[in-house]
């Protein structure tokens, strides 16, 4: 792995909205750079078998990448 690339880690979310697509409860994903200055954060479907696997952007914040999860449209109101 190159020095600058960093590894994400994922970790099961509860009390968060499940997937609008597939029901399947979040999982959180966290990643630090090698000089631990730099985090990101992003929230999505844990299913590895939805046909969507919606996510959030990546945040600076896991709690920023948490109200973007929660804040989001829902798939029955999705205007596509």
């Amino acid at each position: 792995m190159m020095a600058n690339e960093m590894k994400w880690t994922t970790s099961q979310r509860n009390g968060l909205k499940p997937c609008p697509f597939c029901g399947t409860p979040p999982m959180e994903r966290g990643r630090v750079a090698d000089n631990a200055t730099s985090t990101q954060w992003q929230i999505g479907c844990s299913n590895p078998f939805c046909a969507v696997q919606c996510r959030t952007d990546v945040f600076a914040s896991i709690v920023n990448a948490e109200d973007a999860w929660q804040s989001r449209e829902e798939a029955t109101n999705a205007s596509k």
